[in-house]
Parts: C-alpha cells; structure tokens; sequence
C-alpha cells in the first residue's frame, strides 16, 4: 500500500502525569467510560493508537500555532483532518477519524463538519496538550 504511516508499531510509553490525568478522566464519569475490563487491565486505559494520535494532533497544532481552547469548534482556530491524514495510507486515515471519536469523547478535542463528506475541523482543548505534554 502507498503512503505514509501515521500507526507505527511502536508506542511513546506514558508517564504518572498523562496516567493520572486518564484516570481522573474515567473518575469523573465512569458511567460513560467506554473501557472494557481488558482495557482497563493496561496502564492507562487508552489504546497505543489513542496515544499517538494524542501526540500526531499535538504536534499538528504546534506546528501551525493553535492553542488548545475551550471555544467550539465553529469559533476557534482548528486542524484540518484532511492536512493531516493527506499523505496517509487509507487504513491509518481510518484509524485516525476513529481515534478522533475517542478523543472527542473525552474531551480532548472539539470537532465540526459542515456537510456530510466535507472535511473534518479540529480544536485541541487543554487536556490534549496535558496529555501530549506528559508522553515520553
């Protein structure tokens, strides 16, 4: 298959701060937690993939100057799924927008649409540059 690989088989390990941060997380809400006992049984409850994709969006921001905010993703300045996932291979494009529902669900990043198929837009939220802040 053609393109770049955003899913790599190796994983940035986490450290107690980003651990702790996931954690509380899962506290303030376990009754939607979505982690399965199997999930739970890692280090920090999310996915490799979840936690490259913390630091693939993290390092996109920073790359383009956008702040983390709290502002929807209509009002702030936001990432292009479409910049990002560009070059990727089709199924890492896939992984990627399914780790953006993740991300979204927990409140690291807000997301909009304008029309079904149009592209996808970005905002980073504070929690996602804790989390990326605190990988090794």
């Amino acid at each position: 298959q053609k393109g770049v690989r955003l899913f790599a088989d190796t994983t940035p390990e986490l450290d107690t701060n980003v651990e702790a941060l996931l954690e509380a997380d899962l506290e303030a809400d376990p009754e939607t937690s979505q982690l399965d006992d199997a999930d739970q049984a890692g280090t920090s409850g999310y996915s490799k993939n979840t936690i490259r994709t913390i630091r693939i969006l993290d390092t996109a921001a920073q790359a383009d100057n956008i702040q983390p905010s709290d502002a929807s993703a209509q009002e702030a300045e936001s990432l292009s799924f479409n910049k990002i996932a560009h070059e990727a291979r089709r199924d890492d494009a896939v992984t990627l927008f399914f780790e953006l529902l993740v991300l979204k669900s927990r409140d690291f990043i807000d997301v909009s649409q304008s029309a079904p198929y149009e592209d996808v837009q970005i905002v980073p939220r504070p929690k996602l540059r804790q989390a990326a802040s605190s990988i090794a």
